[in-house]
């Protein structure tokens, strides 16, 4: 904008002298608007409707948001490398992940550990899991009654189950975990 205070941080927003502004400058200028929808430029041109400036609201007002995303990540990642580490006593925890793949009529949640994927199908439902490496070995297993299960986890690289029931079938995504 060319009026001095519009980006002053202590500015109060002002919709009308906003408004009023852009008229102006749509009335002075008509060709900035070369880039804007035809349905808006035919609003523009025929006088701002109620419905055209509440879609400009919503779009400034959007676009306004983003303005500081930058500021607010670099203090997000400032604050979580500020914390001091926990000192605690012992060796560290192995780190295992909680993962749910979820298909059209079958799902299955999985607990990665260290060495061992403990998971369950849900509905609950006995059926037969495969898991697959990229370089084509495969691991047949049984989930039990309840739909139950766990199989060694492949020593590295990624790696993916196939998962066959009664009725249904799902296959998760590669997971790769280092």
């Amino acid at each position: 904008m060319t009026t001095p205070g519009w980006l002053d941080d202590d500015w109060v927003c002002d919709d009308e002298a906003l408004l009023a502004e852009l008229r102006d400058a749509l009335a002075a200028d008509p060709s900035v608007l070369v880039n804007i929808p035809e349905d808006i430029r035919e609003d523009a041109a025929a006088g701002l409707d109620g419905a055209t400036v509440e879609r400009m609201y919503v779009a400034a007002r959007a676009a306004f948001t983003w303005r500081t995303i930058d500021q607010e990540l670099e203090l997000l990642l400032a604050d979580e490398s500020a914390q001091p580490q926990a000192l605690v006593r012992g060796p560290e925890e192995p780190v295992s992940r909680t993962l749910e793949f979820t298909g059209r009529t079958v799902s299955i949640e999985l607990e990665i550990g260290p060495q061992l994927i403990v998971g369950q199908i849900y509905p609950i439902q006995a059926g037969r899991l495969t898991l697959l490496t990229p370089g084509g070995e495969e691991t047949e297993l049984v989930a039990d009654e309840v739909g139950c299960f766990t199989v060694t986890r492949p020593p590295c690289g990624p790696f993916r189950l196939r998962c066959t029931t009664a009725d249904a079938g799902v296959i998760t995504d590669w997971i790769c975990m280092t």
